[in-house]
């Protein structure tokens, strides 16, 4: 089974908007949770083409040898009412790589596929790498790093 790999889309979003101190937070969560794989939502809004990354809501999760990681979907559910509940939007997620693998790895795209269209953020003890994924069908999608902007 053959997949096919977009390059060069009409992107949804090309600029990820974050703060030099959400960046560094987001870095911090990589340490304080290695081994181990840490998610959660990012909220803010979206301007047209671009995202503007204002707070995340980290999630415990649940990982292993058989499991990439998979959210606490009690705590999950918890951390979109929150949100709901401060009248913000999710605009993406975000996971952990402690190995400091910044591209999406197989696991990453097979969870992508099923969310449909997403921007998701990977965290690596050095770098916030943003991504934008779209599926297309059931074999093809579109897979991208937008631009990111550091702001005070």
């Amino acid at each position: 089974m053959m997949h096919n790999l977009q390059i060069g889309g009409n992107l949804l979003i090309k600029k990820v908007v974050v703060s030099r101190k959400i960046h560094d937070e987001l870095i911090k969560l990589v340490s304080k949770y290695s081994p181990k794989i840490i998610c959660g939502l990012l909220s803010g809004k979206k301007e047209s083409d671009v995202v503007i990354i204002e707070r995340f809501y980290p999630i415990p999760t649940i990982c292993g040898p058989k499991i990439h990681f998979k959210p606490n979907w009690a705590a999950y559910q918890d951390v979109k009412n929150v949100i709901h509940d401060a009248k913000t939007d999710i605009v993406g997620e975000f996971h952990t790589h402690p190995d400091g693998m910044e591209e999406l790895n197989i696991n990453d795209r097979k969870i992508l596929r099923k969310l449909g269209r997403g921007l998701w953020i990977i965290v690596t003890p050095q770098k916030v790498v943003p991504w934008y994924f779209e599926a297309i069908d059931k074999f093809k999608y579109i897979c991208e790093k937008p631009d990111l902007e550091l702001t005070k």
